[in-house]
């Protein structure tokens, strides 16, 4: 079973990679998203391999890691770096905005509370600890751009549906590694799971927003 639930992140990551880099959509976002479903893709790959060979990497740092750390780095650049200044908005007004989105930080501490609570090794906490740092500054830039009022053109409102499913993504990964925590396939492969589906979501959904604003 972890092998097929790796096989279907992987393929569903791959099919977010290749239909973004590949569409005729020149937008750096798209590319920017595409490529973090990549580096997911590259991670899973390593470990369905890892299971496959007998490779035993439960409750220790490994490379792995690094795809999950890369791949909110792409999500976090792309909405802080290529939507967050479009934001204008009065002093007030913009610091209400900043405070409600802490709110999609929440599940994903409270989930690496959990982690820590957990019996395993000290290891895994602290790897965990990395890429819930990147899982939880693209939560807050993605629930921001959810919830932050249009700006002229359209451009917020149209990657509205794919930041939803960015908080989502998110999520899913953080129960994915509270459930490596407690050594439970049910919880991380659901997390894998939900990761998986909104992977082959992702950049149709993206398209559909992008076109309004490049056309």
């Amino acid at each position: 079973m972890e092998v097929v639930i790796n096989l279907i992140l992987t393929l569903c990551t791959g099919f977010a990679l290749i239909y973004g880099l590949l569409h005729r959509s020149r937008a750096i976002y798209v590319q920017l998203l595409a490529s973090g479903a990549g580096v997911m893709m590259l991670g899973s790959l390593f470990q369905m391999l890892c299971t496959l060979t007998g490779i035993d990497i439960s409750g220790r740092f490994h490379v792995g890691y690094f795809s999950m750390v890369g791949t909110f780095m792409f999500f976090f650049s792309a909405n802080y770096g290529q939507m967050d200044s479009l934001i204008d908005l009065p002093k007030e007004k913009a610091g209400k905005y900043s405070l409600l989105s802490f709110a999609a930080v929440i599940p994903v501490l409270l989930l690496y509370i959990a982690v820590l609570l957990s019996e395993c090794t000290m290891a895994y906490k602290i790897s965990a600890l990395f890429p819930v740092v990147f899982i939880a500054l693209s939560e807050y830039y993605s629930f921001k751009l959810l919830i932050c009022p249009d700006v002229e053109g359209g451009v917020i409102r149209s990657i509205r549906p794919s930041n939803a499913l960015l908080c989502i993504f998110g999520l899913g990964c953080s129960l994915h590694l509270a459930g490596g925590a407690y050594q439970s396939l049910a919880i991380s492969g659901t997390g894998r799971l939900v990761m998986a589906a909104v992977a082959a979501a992702l950049i149709p959904v993206l398209l559909g927003g992008v076109r309004k604003w490049t056309t």
